[in-house]
């Protein structure tokens, strides 16, 4: 009984692993798109108001 616990926790805590690190990967993902659009849209609006000033 006491070997089944123990393994039952060693799964437990590898899937417990498995999904924070899944969810750290969504998160990186998610923050390098976040700012792949931050440096499109200032690279926009400072296309923009260069526009702006040459006009």
């Amino acid at each position: 009984l006491h070997y089944f616990i123990s393994y039952y926790s060693l799964v437990h805590l590898w899937l417990q692993i498995r999904i924070e690190a899944r969810i750290n990967l969504v998160d990186a993902n998610l923050m390098r798109n976040i700012g792949v659009l931050c440096t499109r849209y200032l690279v926009c609006s400072s296309d923009y108001t260069t526009f702006d000033l040459d006009r």
